[in-house]
């Protein structure tokens, strides 16, 4: 009887052993991956109504312009195809284009806005910016969020917003606008309308949501304004109007 050689045997069982060893693993690194890319995105793509193109103008009253050319901001609604959203409208001693080149300095946020920890523009095409900020509220702890910007195609006039989708945020959703023009009397000073609608996530969703825009159109009004100015000052080397 001849002698079995059952090296090769052995060698081919250690083989296959292997090949399922790395097919398995294989597998847990695909899974894992889908399952690390499913928890990565935001877990709906919108509860709020964006803004699909340019947005709608505020419908001043007489009294509210007059408001205006005194200083004063004011607290409006927008309409929309939806409802009605709060906005807030002011006056900027300040051009257009140093309006708009102040609302898209993302990098500055932090130093301007109390409350505002961290901004990172993570992507920029064609004219969308996305940006990440991370906000620390007393009540509500560290919140971080991805935000789409969407600029307006020619003479930066508007800015719309999203969430970023693509990522998990801590709010649950926000949309928004702002929208700069030239005032028609002064061509160096600017009407500005900002408007924003947040959900929050959690047992305090209802609560905390509304002071939170509430808050935020009241702040808007003050760092867009000062900033603006400041850089105006700058330029033409005087000191810039301070609103009482």
């Amino acid at each position: 009887m001849a002698c079995l050689d059952i090296t090769g045997i052995f060698e081919v069982r250690r083989l296959r052993s292997v090949i399922l060893s790395l097919g398995t693993m294989a597998i847990v690194f695909i899974t894992t991956s889908i399952d690390a890319e499913v928890e990565l995105r935001h877990p709906h793509d919108g509860i709020l109504a964006p803004y699909p193109s340019a947005p709608p103008q505020a419908e001043l009253k007489k009294a509210e312009r007059v408001k205006l050319e005194h200083d004063e901001a004011v607290f409006t609604w927008i309409k929309t195809a939806t409802g009605e959203r709060p906005a807030i409208v002011f006056r900027v001693g300040a051009p257009r284009n140093i309006v708009w080149s102040v609302i898209t300095d993302y990098s500055s946020y932090p130093e301007w806005i109390d409350g505002l920890a961290e901004t990172e523009v993570y992507r920029r095409q064609d004219r969308k910016i996305f940006v990440r900020f991370r906000s620390e509220q007393t009540l509500m702890g560290s919140l971080t969020y991805y935000v789409q910007h969407r600029l307006s195609p020619v003479n930066d006039s508007w800015i719309t917003w999203q969430l970023d989708y693509q990522r998990k945020s801590d709010l649950d959703d926000t949309v928004g606008f702002w929208r700069i023009s030239t005032v028609p009397e002064d061509s160096l000073s600017s009407d500005v309308t900002y408007s924003t609608d947040v959900r929050l996530k959690g047992w305090f969703a209802s609560l905390f949501s509304r002071r939170l825009v509430n808050n935020t159109l009241r702040r808007a009004s003050a760092w867009v304004k000062t900033q603006s100015e400041l850089r105006v000052a700058a330029i033409a080397g005087n000191p810039p109007r301070i609103r009482e």
